[in-house]
């Protein structure tokens, strides 16, 4: 366990006053900030679900630049960007646990209503965003499939109706420049353009002492454009995405001290140097095109379609021991995802019902290529075996002394062995799917929603396992399970998933209860045991009830909820490799709330907060009874609070200033809760100075301003705990100009 700060939670829930602060209010008001919760646009007032907003205002003065960013800053989201392509999302405890080609998010990522995937895919770049909506609770039957705990959607921002251009260049230390481009090209009233780019450059924090580089960091280079057209009463939106990330992976170092020796090293994992023999890295590009038409028909139907294209190719590369011995390298090459995804609405607004009725379906095309590398003689090192057995009077010999060994053994110790595996898959979905909102009385509303869903999944699987003396002794193979030949596997699951909403308005408030059913189907994991290879759906039933108040000087909401879940599927990792298993019945409880607070018009004060307890109730394992643990990534208690003051505010320019702070309590990053696999309570600050002058802007900031440190990732591999830490302190400023 690594407590490098104490968090005093009493300062801070005075601070945050207890409830949460991610809704940032727009220009018009707090009562009138719009949101496509229900997928349609809604007064946030009006709309019965526990969904937290962050605008493109707290985007750009907070500097928030990925999901990670915001997770401290919204209640009952949790979780690390654990290198560009492995984050660790939660919603209330529940994560984005299963990774690969076999498995699914628990988390839906969307963006402009286009489902991003999976986690390789989903943890893109923030640039030109208008706002974040994350949605708490299963939300399969207003966003489809895999939003069983919760969906994140992203929304960037469309072309003006004049020309306009902003730009902005940021440099920080240590090693970080960006640069941001976005523009608006209207050909008329009825065409309208925007493009963006971004071009970002972090050197990584890590530095590698055997081949001599950083690691860590990332190079990304992302445009987007967007057309919007009219023709009569056809309104037509195109949006292109293109990101090309070169990124420094996700150093991991070994916290064993024999380990960290051999590589000259102390077992340290705030000191930014590690000793890994293989270099770790990730290559990404992501392609997306997404076709949106929107007509209506009559005065109370619009039809509703988004038809989407999108492609993830991927290479990347960890050493999964963290140190300079070659004991085990995996190389994920070839990825490659695309996907076709079809949405069909019919939105209904009438005097008595307002909601839609439509359907979906999706094909995806996913497969990837697995290298396991390691050593025999740094794998088998101090392994030993009686030769008296087999020539009397002889003394132990080594696995892998020379002939000796090869002539018992029958082949020789493998420098370079490596263990393949290959995976593909398609996976189709269809489903149809409503939610509609009944008026009772001009307060009460019920709202009735469902989606029937059918995911039909083929897999196939195939190793190749080369020449080991390890292989040999652990009875065939160290990393892979092994084949002969291809395997096959078809699954198909159908499922339900019923919404109930019961909502009663105030002027200014709103009060629901719900009661949801979220569905995960099952999937495919080859690292595991391949005569068990499919694993089970994963089921949510959540029970709701908040309170939402907004006014132009005060908004909040206090929610409160409980969820179980059947056939949880866990990510668990077994000989370095990841698998993911079914590990029964999870349930999660808790309470979360936010608020935004202007008491005079040069002061604003935002908070969070969220209590959870989230626990496996019935999972026994080779380690024991595990039942009452946490879920892996589900602190009890976060909190976070934002501070925003105007100390001048002349004619031509103004000064402002912003302090945050967000604060976990204990957290572990393995089901079995080893304290040593975990992170004790933290509290991190941000601060920034914020000069504006016509249309120039100034921020000057500091990100993890006292230089806390802390452990995103600390879990035993199978050669002892390799760790990642958090991001040190880092100061900047950026410049910017609009007109």
């Amino acid at each position: 366990m690594f407590d490098s700060t104490r968090t005093i939670h009493c300062g801070i829930a005075a601070f945050a006053l207890g409830v949460s602060g991610a809704v940032e209010a727009q220009e018009a008001g707090d009562d009138a900030i719009i949101v496509t919760a229900q997928r349609r646009d809604q007064r946030l007032v009006e709309v019965p679900v526990s969904v937290s907003v962050v605008d493109h205002v707290a985007i750009h003065d907070q500097g928030l630049r990925e999901i990670s960013d915001i997770t401290s800053r919204t209640p009952g989201l949790t979780g690390e960007a654990t290198g560009l392509t492995v984050p660790s999302f939660a919603i209330r405890g529940i994560s984005t646990a299963s990774l690969g080609v076999g498995g699914e998010a628990s988390v839906g990522v969307f963006q402009d209503g286009q489902y991003l995937g999976r986690l390789e895919s989903s943890n893109i770049p923030f640039f030109d965003i208008d706002h974040v909506e994350v949605l708490k609770g299963p939300q399969s039957t207003l966003f489809g499939r895999n939003a069983s705990a919760g969906a994140i959607s992203i929304a960037t921002r469309r072309p003006g109706p004049t020309f306009s251009m902003d730009a902005s260049l940021l440099g920080a230390d240590p090693r970080w420049t960006e640069g941001r481009l976005a523009l608006d090209l209207p050909a008329s009233d009825r065409l309208r353009t925007r493009l963006a780019y971004l071009h970002r450059s972090i050197r990584g924090t890590e530095f590698n002492t055997v081949d001599r580089q950083h690691e860590g960091g990332d190079v990304v280079d992302a445009v987007r454009g967007t057309v919007v057209a009219q023709a009569g009463p056809l309104t037509a939106t195109l949006i292109g995405n293109y990101v090309s990330d070169n990124g420094g992976g996700f150093p991991s170092e070994t916290l064993d001290s024999t380990l960290s020796a051999i590589g000259s090293l102390p077992a340290d994992p705030f000191d930014g140097r590690h000793a890994t023999d293989a270099p770790t890295y990730e290559r990404r590009r992501i392609a997306t095109a997404n076709l949106q038409l929107s007509l209506p028909v009559g005065s109370s139907l619009t039809l509703e379609t988004i038809t989407a294209y999108q492609r993830t190719t991927l290479d990347r590369q960890f050493d999964i021991d963290g140190s300079s011995l070659p004991l085990f390298t995996a190389r994920y090459r070839g990825y490659r995802d695309e996907s076709v995804d079809q949405q069909v609405r019919l939105q209904i607004t009438t005097p008595l019902v307002t909601g839609f009725i439509g359907g979906s379906w999706s094909r995806e095309r996913i497969g990837r290529t697995l290298d396991a590398s390691f050593s025999d003689e740094a794998l088998l090192a101090g392994v030993t075996f009686p030769a008296d057995s087999i020539f009397p009077g002889q003394p132990f010999f080594s696995a892998c002394e020379g002939a000796i060994s090869t002539a018992i053994l029958g082949l020789p110790c493998n420098p370079a062995a490596k263990e393949t595996s290959v995976a593909n898959g398609r996976y189709d979905t269809l489903s149809a799917m409503g939610d509609l909102r009944w008026r009772v009385t001009d307060r009460i509303g019920l709202t009735t929603g469902g989606r029937l869903s059918l995911d039909r999944k083929r897999y196939a699987y195939e190793t190749t396992i080369g020449s080991s003396v390890s292989a040999l002794l652990y009875g065939g193979s160290v990393f892979v399970s092994p084949t002969s030949g291809v395997r096959r596997y078809r699954r198909e699951w159908t499922a339900f998933q019923p919404r109930f909403v019961f909502d009663y308005r105030f002027d200014d408030g709103l009060v629901w209860a719900s009661a949801s059913k979220g569905f995960k189907a099952g999937g495919f994991d080859s690292a595991r045991d391949t005569t068990r290879v499919p694993f089970a759906p994963e089921t949510t039933w959540s029970l709701e009830l908040g309170y939402r108040h907004v006014s132009p000087a005060l908004t909040y909401s206090v929610v409160g909820y409980l969820a179980t879940i059947d056939g949880y599927q866990m990510q668990v990792v077994k000989n370095g490799i990841t698998a993911t298993l079914n590990t029964g019945k999870v349930r999660s409880r808790g309470v979360e709330g936010e608020f935004l607070w202007r008491p005079i018009n040069r002061l604003e004060l935002s908070g969070a907060a969220s209590w959870n307890t989230a626990e496996f109730r019935d999972l026994v394992t080779d380690a024991g009874d595990l039942s009452g643990n946490r879920l892996p990534y589900a602190p009890g208690l976060t909190l976070s609070g934002t501070l925003k003051g105007t100390m001048i505010d002349r004619q031509d320019w103004a000064l402002s200033a912003i302090a945050s702070v967000r604060s976990y309590s204990r957290q572990f990053f393995t089901m079995a809760n080893d304290p040593d696999e975990g992170q004790a309570g933290r509290a991190v600050v941000d601060a920034g100075i914020i000069v504006d002058a016509h249309d120039i802007r100034l921020r000057v900031f500091a990100r993890n301003l006292l230089d806390r440190r802390y452990l995103i990732y600390a879990i035993d591999q199978g050669f002892g705990i390799v760790a990642n830490r958090g991001a040190p302190r880092t100061v900047g400023a950026e410049i910017s100009v609009s007109f």
